[in-house]
């Protein structure tokens, strides 16, 4: 299983796994890790075609606390984040198709962020932020989910 670093108010990918394979790195200070951080925190490199990588994450309550995602990537790419929950519910986050008016030019391509407040209705936990990249040239995506 893979996890997300806590940082305080914020949580980062460090994990990833195609298709929802299994097993991998986990982050060390968290409870039952023993491996090394895998690819740099909070991106990963998705190849050439359409592509999934999943990564678990640990929420805070984003009912009590409101949820803020950075996404970055390069401009040409056409990606898509969605989280499930360990309770079933499916929280569409991000989807470049339709919310580019959340971006702005960088150096590293574009970065957006989104805003979403307190989640009514929504809990902590475990997480499985699935990053879906539909565009055909490999891209570097990277996502930072805050809380607080």
């Amino acid at each position: 299983m893979r996890i997300l670093v806590i940082v305080p108010l914020i949580v980062s990918l460090v994990g990833c796994s195609s298709s929802g394979a299994s097993g991998g790195p986990v982050v060390p200070g968290l409870p039952g890790s023993t491996s090394p951080i895998g690819p740099p925190k909070g991106a990963v490199t998705l190849g050439q075609g359409d592509r999934v990588r999943r990564f678990t994450v640990v929420a805070f309550d984003p009912s009590k606390q409101p949820l803020t995602v950075s996404v970055t990537k390069p401009a040409s790419a056409d990606v898509s984040i969605v989280a499930h929950t360990d309770y079933g519910a499916v929280l569409y986050i991000f989807d470049s198709a339709t919310q580019s008016g959340e971006c702005r030019p960088s150096t590293r391509g574009v970065v957006c962020r989104l805003t979403f407040g307190i989640l009514e209705g929504q809990h902590g936990g475990k997480w499985t932020i699935a990053i879906r990249k539909r565009s055909p040239a490999p891209a570097r995506v990277g996502v930072a989910l805050r809380f607080g």
